[in-house]
């Protein structure tokens, strides 16, 4: 059944028990004590499963039995909606205006405005993201503080939704979990590196969910922008190919797909070139064939990127040198590119190069690189001012600056971390940290 409340006023005010000014979008008594009005529309609740009358037989202690009544489900819950302010930010965010900024997130976001309203989970990740995307965009830190309040709201409502037997393995679930980790990831309410947490927590979720749940078009577009911040499990068959479901024929998808299929191969290497690193440092035994069977796989993933180099690079014009615009430049001249992500993923190509190196380096590979690591540093390096604009350009150039760093001379380090420290302002995933690479990365 549908109860109707008689109040007309505010959800809060109703619960309060006091008189409503209904004014809109706020009413008067939530502007007076700062408390976020919950609007007009009225939480309405739907139990799952037909109507029966039961006659319940009689009792020959005169009392009657009655069957529990199930539990509804979240999904069955339909909450107050904050569509109307929510469907404007965004639409921004999926306007032509933030195409090129947002691009690998479009098709999540596009999926957005036709499933707000579903679940409270996903309207308040979504509200959290985009208010704090915004404040961040027009300086309003009224938005920013607004989003860190829904973000607790969220954060409840998704473990409200995890515990629940069916709920959990939802799209929107998992939507839900992806946005709050993207939001974490910019304003690191905890600390700067808490997001990682969210991203091992999302590669769980869908590890749990499996490939065979990732069928739909809007479920391959999530773990596609995802894929940038979850674990290796993406290198297994049964994941690798899942985005391919819905490339349609498209030569760029193609090679974004394969340069992700190779980056998702670089954390067993590194994990396998680490163990090396510190056995060889404790003066313990290393068996010889372990340590050829790691530089056959290394060199076969650095052949592989190159070959992937070779092929983009014939489909897309290579970057282009053009005097540096920035004051505190390292270099007169710098690289730039016809996309801000094409940019991006020359500077993760090239950082690829450096740990793949750094690898082959430890198991004392007898050959020459093509590229020097300092030739990789400066190409990274001289990349920057292109790649690092607008609102996500943190985003697009924090994973190559912090391989770059360890193996930078000390004025390129300190170019680094004052751009780091700058960036962090904005995107807290990009804040530097005591150093943590040098091991992980088998520098000598």
């Amino acid at each position: 059944m549908v109860g109707v409340p008689r109040s007309t006023g505010c959800g809060l005010c109703v619960k309060r028990r006091v008189r409503c000014d209904e004014t809109r979008p706020s009413c008067g008594n939530c502007i007076k004590y700062g408390a976020e009005c919950p609007g007009y529309v009225r939480a309405l609740k739907f139990v799952s499963g037909k109507h029966v009358r039961r006659i319940a037989a009689a009792d020959p202690g005169g009392s009657r039995s009655q069957s529990p009544q199930p539990a509804p489900s979240p999904a069955a819950e339909v909450v107050p909606s904050r569509r109307l302010e929510i469907l404007p930010l965004v639409d921004d965010l999926i306007s032509v205006r933030n195409a090129t900024e947002f691009m690998p997130f479009i098709g999540l976001f596009e999926g957005l405005p036709d499933r707000l309203g579903d679940r409270g989970t996903l309207d308040s990740a979504v509200y959290a993201l985009a208010l704090h995307l915004r404040g961040k965009e027009v300086g309003d830190e009224s938005l920013v503080v607004k989003a860190r309040g829904t973000y607790g709201k969220s954060l409840a409502a998704l473990q409200a939704a995890l515990n629940h037997p069916t709920e959990w393995k939802s799209s929107l679930t998992l939507c839900s979990a992806m946005l709050l980790c993207l939001y974490e990831s910019f304003a690191g309410t905890t600390r700067p590196d808490s997001w990682k947490t969210h991203a091992s927590g999302v590669g769980r979720l869908m590890q749990l969910r499996g490939p065979e749940s990732h069928s739909s078009a809007w479920d391959i577009s999530m773990i596609s922008a995802f894929r940038g911040m979850i674990d290796c499990f993406l290198a297994s068959d049964a994941w690798r190919n899942v985005w391919a479901r819905i490339r349609d024929g498209d030569i760029y998808s193609a090679f974004v797909d394969d340069f992700w299929t190779c980056f998702s191969l670089c954390p067993r290497i590194i994990r396998l070139g680490r163990d090396l690193r510190l056995r060889t440092a404790a003066q313990q035994f290393v068996d010889p064939a372990e340590v050829f069977a790691l530089t056959v796989e290394t060199e076969e993933l650095r052949n592989r990127l190159l070959r992937w180099h070779q092929g983009f690079s014939q489909y897309i014009p290579p970057p282009e040198e053009v005097p540096a615009t920035d004051p505190g430049a390292l270099y007169p001249t710098v690289l730039t590119y016809p996309t801000v992500w094409i940019g991006s993923l020359y500077m993760g190509f090239w950082a690829s190069l450096l740990i793949l190196q750094a690898t082959l380096k430890a198991c004392q590979y007898p050959g020459d690189f093509p590229l020097s690591n300092q030739e990789l540093v400066d190409n990274i390096l001289r990349s920057v001012e292109c790649t690092s604009r607008r609102l996500l350009g943190p985003y697009r150039v924090g994973y190559s600056l912090r391989i770059a760093v360890e193996f930078a001379g000390p004025r390129e380090r300190n170019w680094i971390r004052d751009r780091l420290h700058q960036s962090s302002a904005s995107f807290a995933a990009t804040t530097p940290t005591e150093p943590q690479y040098r091991d992980l990365l088998i520098i000598a």
